[in-house]
């Protein structure tokens, strides 16, 4: 009964935020739930479905962990492991194409994990980055940890890092869009080097099954 009489509370503050009164029985759930987040948490996506790839998948997340120590680590990496990129996917790609892709790669990082005054100017000099950066920021609105809301389309997504994903089914055939082989190699690097940035996730919670601080909630 204590759980609940917490849950209940956490909810009744919720309320006064404007955004809550567009929300389901299981959103407001979610929201709640996700309020009583102590620091970090892991939570588990059961039967998500793509539908973008028309796969469906089991996904371990982190929620609440921090995007701006995330990015900073990942900045350190890719400054120190320089030689180690080349080292690897030399041969496979041109030098060329190695050096625009990892220098791609490091300015994206350097410029987000820059100072306020920087990127206050960057965003007055109309950066894509930046300005790739603060439309994302704009376009959702935070509800809770993990927990955010699309300001346009009223979804609530779960915003965690991917820590796991175990293939369960195909349930359609989804045409592929092709990529470029600079956008293959960039997630090749991204992976090799273990960046965060490149599983920081957004699930949508009417796709999947939650399971999160001990309580399940279907989407």
């Amino acid at each position: 009964m204590k759980t609940l009489n917490t849950l209940e509370t956490k909810e009744i503050n919720l309320l006064e935020n404007n955004f809550i009164s567009v929300l389901n029985t299981s959103e407001r759930v979610l929201t709640a739930v996700a309020s009583t987040i102590k620091g970090t948490s892991f939570a588990y996506l059961n039967n998500y479905y793509s539908k973008s790839s028309g796969k469906v998948n089991n996904y371990l997340i982190l929620l609440g962990f921090s995007l701006e120590n995330a990015l900073v680590k990942d900045f350190e990496t890719i400054t120190n492991k320089k030689d180690e990129v080349f080292e690897n996917f030399k041969g496979a790609y041109t030098n060329e194409l190695i050096m625009l892709c990892y220098d791609e790669l490091f300015l994206s990082l350097q410029k987000r994990t820059s100072s306020e005054e920087i990127k206050a100017k960057l965003l007055a000099e109309n950066d894509s980055t930046m300005n790739r950066s603060q439309g994302q920021n704009e376009a959702f609105t935070t509800l809770a940890k993990g927990v955010t809301l699309h300001k346009e389309t009223k979804q609530i997504y779960i915003f965690g890092l991917e820590v796991n994903k175990t293939f369960v089914e195909k349930r359609e055939d989804v045409k592929e869009t092709k990529s470029s082989e600079k956008t293959i190699l960039k997630n090749k690097i991204k992976l090799f080097l273990d960046l965060k940035e490149g599983k920081i996730r957004r699930f949508n919670f009417e796709e999947t099954l939650i399971s999160l601080q001990g309580l399940k909630i279907q989407g």
